[in-house]
């Protein structure tokens, strides 16, 4: 799973190195929308990742950075210093320290890169996403209040559904988690989408049958 996602990030720092000088010459507005669409390109692996939210609070033993990545970033870090409100570096930073397990460093350039770009549903999105990573897969009133205001933004948005359906099947609201992911099926155009909400729907069935025979 990891192999799939740092391979995934790879590919995407490699398409942003190729359109980065296209996004730099863009118009603002034409370059903000640019930004953002990079943002939910690994939205499936959300629920790979935190689908089992146990698997959170183990240490991540053994996890090696990709040279190329890790060089990479640091180069982007470098830029970051120099120019602090490159909103396009900080979306790419915070893909790559996602990608790296670097979930606090992800999660405060999403948090710049919001204060850049303003409201919008995959920032918020991407931004939540982070944060309950670097917080063990607890989602504090914060990191809902994101996810609610990037639902209210974009009602469809897929990873926010996503989050939102994790979330409430970490505090065992399973209602709440099944209409979540049936909005998944309902809006999501990619099949792959419906095959892990089906998957994820099937677990939250064994959870609550488990939960009424120990009852």
């Amino acid at each position: 799973m990891l192999v799939f996602g740092l391979s995934a990030a790879a590919l995407l720092a490699a398409t942003v190195a190729m359109l980065w000088p296209a996004l730099r010459r863009a118009p603002q507005r034409a370059w903000n929308a640019g930004i953002v669409a990079l943002i939910p390109l690994l939205s499936c692996a959300l629920y790979l990742q935190l689908g089992d939210l146990p698997s959170l609070t183990k240490p991540h033993a053994g996890r090696g950075d990709p040279p190329a990545m890790a060089a990479m970033l640091a180069r982007l870090e470098d830029r970051l210093r120099a120019q602090p409100d490159d909103a396009a570096g900080w979306a790419l930073a915070g893909k790559s320290y996602r990608a790296l397990g670097q979930y606090a460093e992800a999660a405060r350039a999403y948090e710049v890169l919001h204060e850049l770009t303003g409201d919008n549903a995959a920032v918020l999105s991407a931004w939540a996403e982070a944060a309950a990573l670097a917080n063990n897969g607890v989602f504090s009133p914060p990191i809902m209040a994101r996810i609610r205001r990037a639902l209210e933004l974009d009602p469809a948005h897929t990873p926010t559904l996503w989050l939102a359906a994790v979330a409430a099947e970490s505090r065992q609201d399973y209602a709440a988690a099944r209409r979540r992911l049936q909005q998944i099926l309902t809006t999501a155009a990619d099949e792959s989408q419906h095959d892990a909400a089906r998957e994820f729907l099937a677990k939250i069935k064994q959870r609550q049958t488990a939960r009424a025979e120990d009852d």
